[in-house]
């Protein structure tokens, strides 16, 4: 849920994290903290995208297709961090779980 327009906060987040933090952890930190960003009209929005994520087929469908993606891109940047190789097993396991995560959140 907290990718497409929030994308350039997350990336600018997970590179501003300690390399020495475990990844989930740098993760957690910059969802809470971009997520304390969100003013109110963009918090109903969420609920709102959420909403549709859970209840509409099709939306649901089309926001799945994302999810390889946003596991790409988290990934990327947590090789990028911890200087590990992009095909390193934990961070293609944590760059798959977390967008996987949220959106079962919805």
């Amino acid at each position: 849920m907290l990718t497409d327009e929030y994308d350039t906060l997350l990336e600018a987040g997970i590179r501003a994290r300690p390399a020495d933090e475990p990844m989930v952890e740098a993760v957690r930190q910059v969802a809470i903290e971009t997520l304390l960003r969100i003013d109110a009209a963009d918090r109903t929005g969420l609920v709102q995208r959420a909403r549709l994520i859970r209840e509409v087929p099709a939306v649901r469908g089309r926001t799945a297709e994302h999810t390889a993606r946003d596991a790409a891109m988290i990934s990327a940047l947590l090789a990028e961090r911890t200087g590990r190789p992009a095909d390193d097993l934990e961070v293609r396991v944590i760059g798959a779980a977390i967008p996987a995560a949220s959106r079962r959140r919805c």
